[in-house]
């Protein structure tokens, strides 16, 4: 008697096989996500749980708001022309201290944020009226919108030359500087509190003035600091003269005394 032979598919078999074990593999990999996602939803429950409110809701403004990217403001850029201006400057004046005149511009920098901090220009390291009038007119200003600024932890990061100009009987000489603080105004803008402590940075322009000749000076204010003769009173006509033209006597016609700040210019917010 013959018995039938039944034929079995191999190929198929083994295809539907590794099918299954394909499809068994995706559903362990798909149980094993959805337990890692909620136990990580679980830990950071609890974690919430252990934060005081205000934190949170701290952690969450600066999230949204964004401060870490402006605490990680980098200094702004300056136009630095050093290596143009310094050597035309020192030849001009040889007996200037370069070096001291950009101390005096970091100084009165500092001075002039804290003066118009506090809404009184006693604190300002020049006194001349050329520069006293322009503080006193900004803070009018500021008076007049019913506005007041405040810097705190101001950082100076850089000072550099930035313009030298040689006219006939004056001479001005620009520096920038570079500023970082934490900058607050207040009045009739109201500001979030991440505003009101947001680190600013923002670059500061100081002018510094040389007057030799009062007859081609532009303001009458800015004649007054024209270099005189200390015997006589006659003023100096030209750059660099040490000897006064009227009655001979020596004169020094070059120190820190005689470049006086005249201009300041700058955008905090």
């Amino acid at each position: 008697m013959i018995r039938a032979m039944t034929i079995i598919p191999v190929g198929i078999s083994i295809l539907t096989t590794v099918m299954l074990v394909f499809g068994v593999l995706i559903l362990v990999g798909a149980v094993f996500l959805f337990v890692i996602y909620f136990a990580a939803k679980r830990q950071l429950t609890r974690f919430r749980s252990l934060l005081p409110a205000s934190l949170i809701g701290k952690l969450t403004q600066d999230l949204v708001s964004g401060p870490f990217s402006r605490e990680d403001q980098q200094p702004v850029s300056l136009s630095g022309m050093d290596r143009i201006y310094a050597p035309r400057i020192q030849n001009d004046f040889p007996e200037l201290n370069l070096n001291e005149l950009k101390r005096r511009a970091e100084r009165l920098a500092f001075s002039t944020l804290a003066a118009i901090g506090n809404d009184d220009v006693g604190p300002l390291t020049e006194q001349h009226g050329l520069y006293t009038s322009q503080v006193n007119q900004y803070l009018e200003r500021l008076r007049l919108q019913g506005q007041r600024e405040q810097y705190q932890n101001i950082t100076i990061h850089r000072v550099v030359l930035s313009d030298y100009q040689k006219n006939e009987g004056t001479c001005r000489i620009v520096f920038q500087l570079a500023i970082g603080t934490r900058y607050r105004k207040t009045g009739m803008v109201q500001q979030t509190q991440a505003e009101q402590d947001a680190l600013s940075q923002f670059r500061f322009e100081l002018e510094a003035l040389y007057v030799q000749d009062p007859d081609y000076a532009d303001t009458p204010d800015s004649r007054s600091l024209a270099l005189n003769c200390p015997n006589c009173g006659a003023p100096m006509r030209s750059l660099g003269e040490k000897q006064c033209p009227y009655c001979g006597s020596a004169v020094e016609p070059v120190n820190k005394n005689v470049w006086t700040f005249s201009r300041f210019q700058f955008q905090a917010g």
